[in-house]
């Protein structure tokens, strides 16, 4: 049995030329007549072909990741959306706790604190000073600061270690209100866990903190002290925190 150099169809031994392609075969060369020559070309022909399905495959895996990666990002903040208000307020106790240390800071406990808060905004710091030792600000709300009928009406975001809140035409609530109920509040992770869980957060969840009020003295000179009164606003008003425990609910 022959097969054409060419084209690689199968012939029998008497043919003169191909019965597909019609090359006439006293015009090849002995070595056009060589195994490899046809097979290689076939070789190459279906494994192009094969690439073919592979490659869809591939697509259609990336297109179901992608539809999935959005239905799932859909549910969580269909379920964000639905989380209520928190009822409790900050707790703030004594405390003796001793000094610790971090390189180039030294970080002075002031107070015991816990606070179960909505996160109303979050803010990353990547430079400056003090990123290194709090990388993140939230911004918590509680009471009608935790409702988002109320915060919905609000426009709430964060910069420069700073919170910032405005509404439109008049305020949902009395002003005062909102500076009682929602702070902002800087974060010191007391370790790389409680750093990783804290950059889990999503904005409109439910977090519980807990750790210590601190004052911060860097081996520059500089110092960062926090707030001790949810009554305050303006500068010197934010909460500067040693977090040792996170919790999403």
């Amino acid at each position: 049995m022959m097969i054409c150099p060419k084209c690689g169809t199968k012939q029998g031994d008497e043919k003169l030329e191909c019965t597909h392609c019609g090359v006439i075969f006293a015009k090849l060369m002995p070595e056009d007549f060589a195994p490899s020559k046809y097979r290689r070309g076939t070789s190459e022909l279906s494994a192009k072909r094969a690439k073919r399905p592979v490659s869809m495959i591939v697509i259609i895996l990336l297109l179901l990741a992608c539809i999935g990666y959005y239905m799932h990002s859909k549910l969580e903040q269909k379920r964000i959306d639905n989380i209520g208000p928190v009822a409790e307020r900050p707790m703030q106790e004594s405390t003796d706790a001793a000094t610790m240390q971090r390189p180039g800071f030294e970080i002075q406990p002031l107070a015991r604190y816990k606070i179960r808060a909505k996160v109303l905004s979050i803010e990353r710091y990547r430079s400056g000073r003090w990123a290194e030792l709090s990388p993140l600000d939230f911004a918590l709300g509680w009471g009608p600061m935790s409702d988002n009928a109320i915060t919905g009406q609000l426009n709430i975001n964060q910069s420069n270690r700073w919170y910032h809140y405005s509404w439109r035409d008049a305020p949902p609530i009395d002003p005062a209100l909102i500076v009682r109920n929602s702070a902002n509040t800087h974060l010191v992770p007391a370790d790389d866990g409680i750093r990783s869980s804290l950059f889990k957060v999503r904005k409109g969840e439910i977090v519980r903190l807990e750790g210590y009020l601190i004052n911060v003295s860097a081996s520059d000179g500089g110092s960062w002290r926090s707030s001790l009164t949810r009554e305050d606003s303006g500068a010197n008003s934010c909460e500067l925190m040693w977090v040792t425990g996170v919790v999403i609910e």
